[in-house]
């Protein structure tokens, strides 16, 4: 029996967080970080003190994406950000080599480097994937894992059969198409930094990734944008057809599932599967949200987070 707790939850905040204060006030160059893992620079930030937590953005991201989530998080809790492997300013890994597991093992070795025994685990759309398989593959390093935004198993079904996968599911086949010329491709920056001043090229290029692209901060969106032409991009599409996922009941961590309700690249197949299969995990859906859950609805995510790693820390043994 599935647990579904809070199935449907209407946010009490403005959309698209704050517009003054909260990230905008922080010196982000004192928090940002670079080490070589593997031979290959890894950007992050670590900031805050307490319990830690790991973050992992999604595919064409950046550790920006977590902006309002961090500054919420940090006066509590030690919060580590990366920029994954060949997103931001982390420095991509040759095609040859890359892979989910090698990626879990990068981030294993970030956690070992930061001496970081266990922690808890938001990862948000593909974030949601290697999340997964971190806890899978680690069970002893992931106190609770956060899925935001996921578990995005539709996306990686659609690189692995493309044709079966345009039949089956349309619309979700042009929302990846349309991010991967939004996102994927490198554009002026000019370009981009016009979608964040102007309301209506918001409109067009977060179209299919929120429910209310026009009313996002300018400055939010200025942040979400520097992401777009990440040199690994089109890495895990290319190398997803070899992609075997771990089984999910092999999880045996504390989950939790945010997802909005009008999320165009998480069918709520997607979600209704996952929770066929794990049974103990929590569910809440945010009406009015899409994709990119946590920058629409901050501070509704920062409080679910909150309440569920809180609680399963007060009750572990």
């Amino acid at each position: 029996m599935t647990t579904e707790i809070g199935e449907l939850l209407t946010p009490a905040e403005t959309y698209g967080g704050s517009t003054k204060g909260s990230w905008r006030s922080i010196d982000w160059a004192l928090h940002e970080h670079q080490i070589s893992v593997a031979g290959r620079v890894l950007n992050y930030i670590d900031i805050g003190r307490g319990a830690p937590i790991l973050l992992l953005h999604g595919h064409g991201s950046s550790w920006q994406y977590w902006l309002e989530i961090i500054t919420s998080l940090a006066p509590h809790r030690r919060v580590i950000v990366p920029d994954l492997p060949g997103f931001g300013a982390s420095q991509p890994y040759p095609l040859a080599t890359v892979s989910i597991p090698h990626l879990v093992a990068r981030l294993i070795e970030l956690l070992d480097r930061l001496g970081i025994s266990e922690c808890d685990l938001a990862g948000h759309s593909m974030g949601s994937i290697v999340g997964l398989e971190i806890a899978a593959a680690h069970p002893d390093r992931v106190r609770t894992l956060t899925l935001a935004g996921g578990p995005a198993t539709s996306i990686m079904a659609l690189f692995q059969h493309p044709v079966r996968s345009v039949r089956r599911q349309p619309r979700l086949a042009l929302a990846v198409l349309s991010d991967m010329i939004t996102a994927g491709l490198p554009l002026p920056r000019r370009l981009l930094l016009a979608v964040a001043r102007y309301r209506w090229l918001r409109r067009l290029a977060f179209n299919s990734y929120v429910a209310r692209p026009a009313d996002l901060p300018a400055d939010t969106a200025a942040e979400l944008v520097k992401g777009v032409g990440a040199p690994a991009y089109f890495h895990i599409p290319l190398k997803a057809r070899r992609y075997q996922p771990a089984a999910f009941e092999a999880v045996d961590c504390p989950v939790m599932v945010v997802n909005g309700d009008v999320d165009a690249f998480v069918p709520r197949r997607d979600a209704d599967s996952f929770f066929a299969r794990m049974p103990h995990a929590q569910r809440y859906t945010l009406a009015g949200a899409g994709h990119l859950v946590t920058v629409e609805y901050p501070q509704t995510f920062t409080r679910l987070l909150t309440d569920f790693t809180t609680h399963h820390r007060a009750a572990a043994p």
